[in-house]
């Protein structure tokens, strides 16, 4: 189990946008995080999963971000 920052469960998944500049994290605590790779801060928090969230990924031109969760839900 691998616990990151403002995570409070296990991370499952991340992915790296394609400019190397920030990553998308995602876990058992049903939030997706967005980092900022050079300051190691968090850009921005997402919420709306009812369960944990299994996989993140960017589109083609990384401007939208998916979720697939144990709820049978994926978001964008």
């Amino acid at each position: 189990m691998t616990y990151f920052g403002p995570h409070n469960y296990e991370i499952l998944d991340l992915c790296i946008a394609q400019d190397n500049g920030r990553f998308a994290s995602c876990g058992g605590d049903k939030t997706i995080f967005i980092w900022d790779i050079k300051t190691g801060n968090t850009i921005r928090k997402f919420m709306g999963h009812f369960a944990q969230i299994n996989c993140v990924a960017w589109n083609e031109d990384h401007s939208v971000l998916f979720s697939g969760s144990n709820d049978s839900t994926l978001r964008f």
